[in-house]
């Protein structure tokens, strides 16, 4: 028995008619299943009806009939399997057998090798039958595992977005923790200063220097909420064609103080005069202060500071090093991570900043400590088509 409708991971429409098919008692027989059916059995008697149509003197006509009848073989095999490919070649010796026949008496000879072709046919539908259930078999395979693999997808994503969620949680739970304990110590301080006003307000001096206290930290209360907008509310720049060593002077004028004060020394070099990037000037004014307000500290008295810029392959290049100490090994990778900081009074979102608006600039920033012993960042941002090299 022959079940006409077969797994339909493995046998596929013709044209995509599914259709409601025909019902034979419980069997539902897809319609493209009887189409398929039809289209065999027509060429098996388009066939069979040339070959009793052609005159037996035409040897060679019935010669092409004959291997015609392969035709409807192999689709048989590869429409339902090795079952239909030699059932199908069951039915083409059942039509040829008596147009053979007609020729024992003739040729007996070509009688004998027509029924030896007979064998033939029963060998390719059965052989071609295997190789196409193969076939179908791996293709259903296939099918199934690009299902599972895009439900697998589906899953993972799902997972990914669980992951974003809760790594937003834990970074706002971070941000949380560093923010109540950067807060909790100029609220102590304060809250000292408060209490000791009480108990000493009529002394003038004492009064005098706890407001100064209570003003400093007010000051570094203000300068730590004003990082942190910068850091949570960064907006995206507005790109404009500068010239760069204009805005390493206007910083360089900001700092000159703290450098005077620390007989500090900033050297500036490039590999061209007026290099032009397009940038937003005022977040790379920003970079270019947050860079070397750390190099002057981590410099110390006396020390230099390096600044070179230059364009290189296509690309901005801005390196600021120092004549410090250098960065610790084990730091390195985390520097940038917000609330990082190896200074007492540092609030570790400096840096966190500068890597924020390079990376809006398309660029990004490293950090690595020089031959010479200091620490040293360096910068890599696009050239836009309108930077040129002056």
């Amino acid at each position: 028995m022959i079940e006409l409708e077969t797994n339909p991971a493995t046998v596929a429409p013709l044209g995509g008619d599914s259709g409601p098919g025909l019902h034979l008692g419980g069997l539902r027989i897809p319609r493209y299943v009887l189409k398929r059916i039809v289209y065999v059995l027509l060429t098996v008697a388009g066939i069979t009806a040339a070959h009793y149509g052609v005159p037996k003197e035409f040897i060679f006509a019935h010669s092409v009939l004959q291997h015609l009848y392969y035709v409807p073989i192999v689709l048989g095999a590869i429409f339902f399997g090795w079952v239909g490919g030699l059932l199908t070649a069951i039915c083409v010796c059942m039509c040829y057998v008596p147009h053979v026949h007609d020729w024992v008496a003739q040729e007996p000879h070509y009688a004998l090798n027509q029924y030896a072709e007979l064998g033939s046919f029963l060998l390719i539908g059965f052989v071609t039958g295997i190789l196409s259930d193969r076939e179908l078999a791996v293709n259903g395979r296939l099918r199934q595992r690009s299902k599972e693999l895009a439900r697998a997808n589906v899953e993972l994503e799902k997972s990914f977005h669980h992951l974003k969620r809760a790594s937003r949680l834990s970074a706002v739970g971070q941000i949380a923790a560093a923010m109540a304990h950067e807060i909790r110590n100029p609220l102590a301080s304060i809250e000292g200063a408060i209490e000791v006003l009480e108990k000493q307000h009529e002394d003038t001096k004492l009064r005098e220097e706890f407001h100064e206290i209570i003003r400093k930290q007010c000051q570094r209360l203000s300068g730590l909420l004003t990082e942190l907008l910068n850091f949570a509310k960064a907006r995206q720049p507005v790109l404009t064609t500068v010239t760069f060593g204009e805005l390493v002077s206007e910083v360089a004028v900001l700092i000159h103080p703290l450098m005077t004060a620390k007989n500090n020394l900033i050297r500036v070099s490039s590999d061209s005069v007026g290099v032009s990037v397009r940038c937003d000037a005022e977040q790379m004014k920003q970079v270019l202060f947050n860079l070397l307000m750390n190099a002057q500290e981590a410099s110390g008295y006396g020390g230099t500071i390096d600044v070179r810029y230059g364009l290189e392959n296509a690309m901005f290049v801005l390196s600021i090093s120092d004549s410090g100490p250098g960065i610790a090994p084990e730091d390195i990778e985390q520097v940038f991570e917000p609330f990082f900081t190896t200074k007492a009074s540092g609030t570790g979102l400096g840096l966190s900043v500068v890597q924020q608006i390079v990376s809006h600039h398309g660029g990004d920033i490293r950090a690595f400590n020089t031959t010479e012993g200091g620490a040293c960042f360096l910068i890599r941002i696009p050239v836009g088509q309108d930077d040129t090299d002056g």
